[in-house]
């Protein structure tokens, strides 16, 4: 009988871990590339990529690339600022990190607003897979939309 019921436990364990293998491996890979600054400070992109890269990764639909893995390849590839308007160049770049897509952003300023706009890119296809864009009237303000933005882009990227 103690036989039986180990067997059982051992059954569902197997089934749990093998459960949890198959759900973390249909997680893309996703890089997230610092973003972009127009008419906002650098630093200030610095900190809303580091936030927005914490919370997509909170927002559990994706593996998140480490950010020094990131930097380290970027380096050997010679990856420029500007090339994050070049499709095959973030492609390349996202591939060398075994990733699936690359997110890419901008902060904007445009008269009295901030506006951000954020895409999520296939790395094989370099198409877009999703969007989002917020409008606020200064950069501190954002923050409280990023949480929502992760998870729109997250929800959207699991049922496409």
């Amino acid at each position: 009988m103690k036989t039986i019921k180990k067997t059982i436990a051992a059954f569902f364990m197997l089934t749990t871990l093998c459960a949890l293998t198959l759900t973390a491996q249909a997680k893309p890979v996703v890089v997230i590339a610092p973003f972009d600054a127009k008419g906002v400070s650098k630093d200030e992109a610095d900190v809303i990529t580091e936030i927005f890269t914490a919370e997509y990764a909170a927002a559990g639909g994706a593996n998140v690339v480490d950010r020094t893995s990131f930097d380290k390849i970027r380096a050997q590839l010679s990856f420029q600022t500007s090339d994050w308007s070049n499709s095959d160049k973030v492609a390349q770049l996202g591939k060398a990190l075994n990733a699936n897509q690359v997110v890419v952003g901008q902060l904007l300023k445009f008269r009295e607003q901030i506006i951000t706009t954020i895409k999520v890119i296939d790395v094989n296809t370099t198409t877009i897979l999703a969007s989002r864009t917020a409008r606020v009237s200064d950069v501190e303000e954002l923050f409280e939309y990023i949480p929502d933005i992760c998870w729109e882009l997250s929800k959207t990227l699991a049922v496409s």
